[in-house]
């Protein structure tokens, strides 16, 4: 079995005095990275790798919302769309900053009201949106607009003026986004969101705008996530999508013995190193280190594995690390700290 593991954020962050975390005891991880054959890539964000890694090709952007969408049910056809997520914004210094955490999404009620509301007032532009899940919305054009977007996970915990829709049409697109804004504040949805302690509904991300595309990569035999468009790449390559296990040993186990390709995606460290924080992250990669890490290193060495494929996408670049079970003996390559390969 050739197990690819994808974990987006695995390299240390900063801390909140801006020290990179340093000195984790992590040994099965940090002797992947030293045994393993490293091959450094451009920057790559998890969604990017994905759309690659399936052999989707890019559009302006990486169409993420016609994939999503048909997962979640709904007929991408032959137009155009665009992820349109609810968000929250808050001030932060002068700056607009995209809440990173969950708990500012919508109700699927409050969702359907939101957006109807959004399709009320935009109906005679020809845009219209819809809310399948509650916190993936998605708004369909009749013509495909010159825009380049900024994947949301991305964004999350920046300042937003860095990331708007850039392209000819792009300052239109950032009007538009000014009167949702304007929509969404007073909106009763708000008022009762605010009046509850939640954080307020009001704006939206636009991004992963594109037409169905075709899914032509066949380089894995099941896919093991929670993951959105990981789900949806695996439904259009008719693989078998199961829900991310919490030890290696489930993978392991459900392939014994054979040629199996798995795709893994743990993306919960990407999430703790959006939102700065460094406590979580360290809990995670301990849990990590007991339930991957060492598992898969301890499966390399028995040759239970033929190959283990690891992944780490990032905003400085993409690293990936082959590792072999002839690799795992390979003394004399140095072992180095996290935040050295940071």
């Amino acid at each position: 079995m050739h197990c690819t593991l994808l974990v987006p954020g695995l390299l240390p962050p900063s801390d909140p005095d801006g020290a990179p975390i340093s000195d984790l005891p992590v040994p099965a991880l940090t002797r992947l990275l030293a045994r393993g054959r490293c091959v450094t890539l451009a920057a790559l964000g998890m969604e990017a790798w994905l759309c690659q890694a399936f052999e989707v090709e890019r559009q302006h952007d990486w169409p993420v919302a016609p994939l999503t969408l048909a997962a979640d049910g709904g007929d991408p056809g032959n137009a155009y769309w665009l992820r349109c997520d609810p968000v929250h914004l808050n001030t932060q210094r002068g700056q607009l900053v995209l809440a990173c955490d969950n708990t500012s999404a919508p109700t699927a009620d409050e969702a359907r009201t939101l957006s109807a509301t959004l399709n009320a007032h935009f109906a005679q532009d020809g845009l219209t949106f819809h809310s399948p899940h509650p916190a993936r919305w998605y708004l369909r054009l009749e013509h495909t607009p010159a825009l380049i977007t900024h994947a949301l996970p991305e964004v999350a915990g920046k300042d937003i003026n860095r990331y708007l829709p850039e392209g000819n049409d792009g300052l239109h697109w950032h009007q538009v986004l000014n009167e949702i804004q304007m929509l969404l504040h007073a909106h009763p949805v708000n008022r009762a969101r605010e009046a509850r302690g939640a954080p307020e509904i009001n704006s939206v991300w636009l991004w992963g705008g594109g037409v169905r595309p075709a899914v032509r990569g066949g380089h894995f035999t099941s896919v093991w996530s929670d993951d959105a468009l990981a789900l949806a790449l695996a439904a259009q390559s008719n693989l078998a999508a199961r829900a991310p296990p919490g030890h290696a040993s489930s993978v392991l186990d459900d392939a014994a013995g054979g040629a199996e390709k798995p795709l893994v995606v743990l993306p919960q460290l990407r999430a703790a190193t959006l939102d700065g924080a460094a406590d979580r992250w360290i809990t995670l990669l301990n849990t990590f280190e007991r339930d991957w890490f060492a598992p898969l290193y301890a499966a390399l060495r028995k040759r239970q594995l033929s190959a283990l494929t690891l992944v780490v996408p990032g905003a400085n670049d993409c690293r990936r690390y082959d590792i072999a079970p002839r690799d795992v003996w390979k003394f004399w390559r140095p072992l180095h700290s996290l935040e050295h390969h940071a």
